[in-house]
């Protein structure tokens, strides 16, 4: 072999080390940033897993609240009243709740006026409308025959479940800090506001959860499958009431 030959093959071999080089490097470092400097190359970290975002500030997880304690006294009737109209119009009936009143019992747990409105601290009595005083109290009776049947059944909230209903404190107190960005200092919204709306709309999730379960239908925004769904919780809710044992008397004129 001539010397003209051996360096030919020293330079190919060199040329071949160099585009291997060249290879691996341009498969190891980072892309160009999108301003077109280019980033220092950064080991990457294996993926074991998805790590969940920081939780809201006032993010606090719900769950299940513990059975109430059973009563054995009667619930008291609320009493009719007559309620003073504006001036120049007569009176309207009302129904007059006495804060901390038992109005009914569902197998001997009780529900109370702050299972209907949210009674602040120091509050004496509440008047509404009689209408609107039988609604909200067989919308807590039906809150409290889906929390008994849940926990019977085993049935609970989802994660998300969850979530949805913990962002009710979060959204409140969201609301609160931009109007304290204005100069508002107080917020008419309560505790008890608070934990009555949580409760209710724990209640309707459970519901869509207990039809899902037994009916294998849940809400939905085709019209057919909604109406099916709607025909299966009043089938439910309508079992859980003749299942059991509910005391409510009627308002005393």
């Amino acid at each position: 072999m001539n010397k003209k030959t051996v360096l030919l093959t020293l330079a190919g071999v060199l040329s071949v080390g160099l585009i291997a080089l060249l290879l691996i490097n341009r498969t190891t470092s980072t892309p160009p940033s999108p301003d077109g400097t280019d980033q220092p190359a950064t080991a990457q970290p294996l993926v074991t897993g998805t790590t969940p975002p920081p939780a809201p500030k006032n993010y606090r997880k719900w769950s299940l609240p513990e059975p109430r304690p059973a009563v054995t006294t009667p619930p008291v009737a609320p009493q009719f009243v007559e309620v003073p109209g504006a001036e120049g119009q007569a009176a309207t009936p009302g129904v007059k709740l006495q804060a901390g009143q038992v109005l009914a019992t569902v197998n001997q747990i009780p529900i109370t006026v702050a299972d209907l409105v949210a009674v602040e601290a120091g509050q004496a009595d509440v008047t509404m409308d009689p209408a609107e005083y039988e609604a909200r109290l067989t919308k807590a009776v039906e809150a409290e025959l889906t929390l008994q049947a849940a926990r019977r059944q085993g049935v609970s909230l989802q994660p998300a479940q969850q979530d949805r209903i913990a962002t009710i404190t979060q959204r409140h107190a969201d609301a609160f800090a931009k109007y304290k960005e204005q100069g508002v200092t107080w917020t008419s919204v309560t505790a008890e506001q608070i934990a009555l709306e949580e409760r209710q709309v724990a209640a309707t999730v459970l519901q869509q959860n207990l039809v899902l379960k037994e009916a294998g239908v849940g809400p939905s925004p085709d019209p057919a499958v909604q109406a099916k769904y709607e025909a299966s919780l009043r089938t439910l809710l309508g079992q859980l009431q003749a299942s059991a044992n509910i005391t409510k008397p009627v308002p005393a004129p």
